[in-house]
């Protein structure tokens, strides 16, 4: 019987000695990690002095932060436009806590911005966002005339009135869905007269006509 339970239990410690032998153990990778590159592209660094800045959060060349006279004082946020150099305040509370969660630049351009504050009723947190237009994307219309206003026509004449509508820059952004429309006529100098056009105006309701080719121009 001793016997027969020896032969057994050396069985099955080979059993298990094969069963051990299958089963690899786990292999084990080690990285080696290069040298690392020094960066040296210039850093930006925001300072709005005298104050305390932190928290930055940045979305495709903007910054968002929170500002404090002091490390212990209350925070508003701005939002700096590193390619303008361009600060913006989005907020001026003396007496409210704000701090900054997010900061993301939309599709058209705008900034989002939102946050939480401690301005609630029993002065717990609630959320906040707004959304605003950079100055950079900002676009500015000017009228840019194609005649000489400064030259007369006899009285009863058609005056051919050309223009274009301009952005800031100069460039023509005339589109035919913009309706101009003329609401009347002035005399700007008694050295030109001016007299008003007759119906032989090629638009008698002085809506003004669209023209591909100044609109190329």
């Amino acid at each position: 019987m001793d016997y027969a339970k020896t032969k057994l239990a050396v069985a099955i410690a080979v059993l298990a000695c094969a069963v051990a032998t299958a089963v690899p153990a786990a292999a084990q990778q080690q990285v080696v990690l290069p040298p690392p590159i020094l960066v040296t592209s210039q850093s930006v660094t925001i300072s709005n002095s005298p104050g305390d800045q932190q928290n930055p959060t940045i979305s495709k060349g903007f910054i968002g932060f929170e500002s404090g006279a002091t490390p212990l004082s209350s925070r508003d946020l701005l939002v700096y436009d590193i390619a303008n150099n361009t600060l913006y305040q989005v907020n001026s509370t003396p007496a409210v806590d704000e701090s900054l969660n997010n900061i993301s630049v939309l599709d058209n351009g705008d900034i989002r911005v939102v946050w939480a504050a401690n301005d609630g009723a029993s002065g717990d947190q609630d959320i906040h966002g707004l959304t605003f237009t950079p100055i950079s994307h900002q676009v500015s219309y000017q009228i840019c005339l194609l005649y000489d206003p400064s030259v007369a026509k006899k009285s009863g004449s058609a005056y051919s009135i050309k223009l274009q509508l301009c952005d800031a820059n100069g460039h023509n952004v005339s589109s035919a869905s913009i309706v101009l429309q003329a609401v009347g006529v002035a005399q700007t100098s008694s050295n030109s007269p001016w007299h008003s056009m007759t119906p032989a105006m090629p638009t008698p309701t002085s809506i003004f006509v669209m023209t591909q080719r100044l609109k190329d121009t």
